[in-house]
C-alpha cells in the first residue's frame, strides 16, 4: 500500500527498500508479539476456555502506542524523510480505522445487553 502511495512522488519506494522496510516491521513485529505474550495472564487450573481469550490490561493503550512508536522506529532506518511521513500518515489512518471499529464494537455490545 505505501508503495502504492509512493508511486507518483519524486521518491517511489524501491523494491529493495521494500523488502528492507518488510524486514524490519516483521522483525520488530515478533519482538512485539513476545512482548504481547508476556501480558497474558496464566490458565486457572482446570478452567476451560471457550472461544478467543481477551485478555485486559490497563495499560493496553499505551503497550498499543509503544508498539506503533517502535514500528515507526524500524521504519525510519529504511525511509527518507519524505517517505517516512507518508508512512506515518498511513499509519495514523490506520489507527483510526481501528479506533472506530473498536467503538462500532463496544456500541454493538452494549445494544445487546
Amino acid at each position: 500500500m505505501l508503495r502504492l502511495e509512493l508511486m507518483d512522488t519524486s521518491e517511489p519506494l524501491e523494491s529493495d527498500e521494500a523488502e528492507s522496510l518488510i524486514r524490519a516491521i516483521h522483525e520488530e513485529t515478533l519482538l512485539i508479539e513476545r512482548d504481547a505474550k508476556g501480558m497474558m495472564p496464566e490458565p486457572v487450573s482446570g478452567e476451560e476456555r471457550e472461544g478467543p481469550t481477551f485478555v485486559v490490561r490497563e495499560n493496553l493503550a499505551e503497550f498499543e502506542a509503544e508498539s506503533v512508536r517502535r514500528v515507526r522506529k524500524a521504519s525510519e532506518k529504511v525511509l527518507s524523510p519524505g517517505q517516512l511521513k507518508t508512512f506515518r500518515r498511513m499509519l495514523e489512518q490506520q489507527r483510526e480505522v481501528e479506533r472506530t471499529m473498536e467503538q462500532m464494537s463496544r456500541a454493538q455490545m452494549e445494544a445487546l445487553k
